[in-house]
Parts: C-alpha cells; sequence; structure tokens
C-alpha cells in the first residue's frame, strides 16, 4: 500500500512537471515570436549605434538558443529524459488510486 501510495505521489509530481514544461515551451515561444518581430523593426543599414547594433546581436543569439531549446528534437529529448510520457507508464498502478492513508497502521 505505501508504494500504491507512492506511485500517487510520483503521478501528482509529474503532472506538475508536465504543466510546467508546457508554460516553459509556450513561453519561449512566444519570446521567440517577439524577438523576431522587433528584430524585423530594426534597420539594416547599419547606421545604427554601437551599443544598438550590441543589443540587436545579443537579442539575435537568444532567438537561435530559443529556437534550438524548442525544437522538436530538443523538446524529445527532453521528454526522454524526464522520463514524462513513458509507454508503458512506469507509475501506473492497474488497481487505481488507494484511498489516503488515515492511520499509522494504513500501510
Amino acid at each position: 500500500m505505501a508504494h500504491r501510495r507512492e506511485l500517487v505521489t510520483l503521478r501528482q509530481q509529474r503532472e506538475r512537471d508536465r504543466l510546467s514544461f508546457l508554460h516553459f515551451i509556450a513561453a519561449a515561444r512566444r519570446e521567440v515570436a517577439d524577438l523576431k518581430a522587433t528584430i524585423a523593426t530594426v534597420p539594416q543599414d547599419g547606421s545604427l549605434p554601437d551599443d544598438y547594433q550590441r543589443m540587436i546581436g545579443w537579442a539575435k543569439r537568444r532567438l537561435d538558443d530559443l529556437e534550438a531549446e524548442t525544437s522538436i528534437e530538443r523538446i524529445q529529448e527532453r521528454l526522454v529524459e524526464q522520463r514524462q510520457y513513458t509507454d508503458p507508464d512506469h507509475l501506473f498502478d492497474p488497481e487505481g488510486d488507494p484511498p489516503p492513508k488515515a492511520n499509522y497502521w494504513d500501510d
């Protein structure tokens, strides 16, 4: 019973991790769109002040990093590393969730 209750806790944590990962991907992709829009509005004639050019250079590097981090290949790697969607599910309990522990002798 203790093992089954531990599986419940692990499944709940996995759900939180899944949601957190999805939020990370969504935020990163929004940032990609924002950076692309910002970079696209910058004049490309080369007459920008030095600090402005450095800022745009940094933004382009950040964009490259975010695009790499949110690529299908990288997301797949992280999903495998984190074991978030294994098949078969290593946290599956064929008997379903056990009742919560009510007394110290319930295990």
